[in-house]
């Protein structure tokens, strides 16, 4: 009954719905569009982020995976990389908190949790790339858009979220088999195309997002549209 009660206090007054992300607009539409104004705005990122001075080690790379350890978070992680890592000549570094009783392999150089300056000042810039390979829904992955700020090369699963990256210019890899996987990671690592998809990534997230005070001004314009102000 949620929905019909928002709908009888969205046609008593001027209301605008603000997603953070363009895909749950859609369902925003059928169930409110006739009765107010839907319009995804995009959070913004801190921007120490876009400040990330990368020097990757791209001869033994360091690739990172950020995430809650569930299993949907993980997805085919383990499976995918298993080929490519287990050997040694590169590194699946993964940090977050472990949440699910999901085996870890020994491969896998697991950390534990981080915080953002750990990130920021020690992960982010020696790192090859992200990988995600989540099934977990997710919204708008504010950690992808931190790392795209950074200048890091992104390879990702094909869930609707992170199409919507690629849907709206961001450089990011889609890999849906474990074939693509493989072939994303090195060419990742070529320092030609490292450098130049990093430098991609973080022009597209400054103008795909920009920081939270480019944010503020996106809710303020929609304040003033409903109040009918003009900027």
């Amino acid at each position: 009954g949620m929905a019909t009660m928002l709908r009888r206090a969205f046609k008593r007054r001027r209301v605008v719905l603000a997603p953070n992300a363009p895909w749950m607009a859609t369902r925003l539409r059928d169930l409110f569009g006739d009765v107010c104004e839907i319009a995804p705005v995009s959070f913004g990122i801190d921007g120490r982020w876009f400040d990330v001075a990368r020097t990757p080690h791209l001869d033994a790379p360091n690739w990172l995976v950020v995430s809650r350890v569930t299993k949907g978070k993980i997805g085919d992680l383990f499976d995918w990389a298993e080929p490519m890592f287990s050997n040694r000549q590169r590194r699946l570094v993964l940090i977050g908190p472990k949440q699910d009783e999901l085996a870890i392999p020994a491969w896998v150089d697991y950390r534990g949790a981080a915080s953002a300056d750990d990130l920021a000042t020690r992960w982010f810039p020696e790192a090859a790339g992200i990988i995600t390979l989540s099934r977990h829904p997710e919204g708008r992955p504010q950690l992808m858009l931190e790392a795209a700020a950074s200048g890091l090369p992104i390879v990702a699963s094909d869930l609707r979220a992170h199409l919507d990256f690629r849907a709206e210019g961001c450089p990011l890899d889609i890999v849906d088999t474990p074939g693509a996987f493989a072939e994303a990671v090195p060419r990742l690592e070529d320092p030609a195309i490292n450098l130049a998809t990093g430098a991609a990534m973080r022009s597209w997230a400054l103008a795909s997002a920009g920081t939270w005070d480019d944010c503020a001004a996106r809710y303020a314009a929609l304040y003033d549209h409903l109040a009918g102000v003009g900027r």
